[in-house]
């Protein structure tokens, strides 16, 4: 049996590439632009990447055993309607070679999100074989987090 690992590899170029910060500085997130907000959660760096910038870093680490390579095609068609909705969250590492998601964040309040949309985010993730748990704290009113694991 071949386990996968929960971080992706992430070399020079690539960095470059996602996480230049200075060329999209005070600009707002937009469909195909490639934008990370980082801010500080319990001592590391966090990173936001909206759902086309994670499908990005997915195709561009194919070749790596990570256990978000499991999120096939299918999976980005199936939640394609809550597209600008999505972003992933997850920890940079020191020497910037390393990106570990470990939560999800749906921008709609947790209160008024259906149970048929929560089931239904939750089912494509466990069908892809992806773990999801809506977390049972939620820090705001204005969004939902779900926990990868």
């Amino acid at each position: 049996m071949i386990l996968a690992k929960n971080y992706f590899e992430i070399d020079p170029k690539l960095y470059d590439l996602l996480f230049n910060e200075d060329l999209y500085q005070h600009q707002p997130i937009k469909q195909l632009s490639i934008v990370f907000l980082k801010g500080f959660e319990s001592g590391g760096i966090s990173t936001y990447l909206n759902y086309y910038n994670f499908n990005i870093l997915l195709s561009q680490t194919k070749e790596q055993n990570n256990i978000c390579h499991k999120l096939d095609d299918n999976f980005f068609n199936e939640l394609s309607l809550h597209k600008n909705k999505l972003i992933f969250c997850g920890h940079i590492s020191q020497d910037k070679r390393f990106f570990t998601p470990n939560k999800m964040i749906y921008l709609y309040p947790h209160k008024k999100l259906g149970i048929f949309v929560r089931k239904k985010i939750m089912s494509k993730f466990i069908e892809s074989g992806l773990d999801v748990l809506l977390d049972k704290h939620q820090p705001d009113q204005s969004v939902t987090m779900f926990t990868i694991q």
